[in-house]
């Protein structure tokens, strides 16, 4: 995509009709609730077309989406969950003995 100057695009709706033209998405792929795209209404436009019509329904130039995005890079390069949220996450850091953490557990609860 980063050699293209177009975008083909499809509107995302809530109303599913169950007709072949839409492809069902869920929380799985991201949604917030059940939903489809809706293939009946795909479009090809110019990039900087959509980001100057992006920003000007936005009511921002599109200056200020790019700092806004590069801002969001930012946070997220720095953001680390913290180590609760990891753990409840199921997310283990490199080197972990699981077996010994275990055992040390069980040897910790039956004291």
């Amino acid at each position: 995509m980063q050699f293209l100057g177009e975008v083909t695009i499809a509107p995302i709706t809530s109303t599913i009709r169950s007709i072949p033209t839409e492809v069902l998405l869920d929380e799985s792929d991201g949604m917030k609730s059940a939903c489809v795209i809706n293939l009946d209404h795909v479009q090809t436009i110019s990039k900087i077309m959509f980001l100057e019509e992006y920003a000007q329904r936005h009511k921002v130039t599109v200056a200020e989406l790019i700092d806004q995005f590069i801002n969001q890079l930012r946070v997220a390069e720095r953001y680390s969950p913290h180590p609760d949220i990891e753990k409840f996450a199921g997310i283990l850091p490199a080197g972990l003995d699981a077996e010994k953490e275990y055992y040390d557990h069980i040897e910790e609860k039956h004291r």
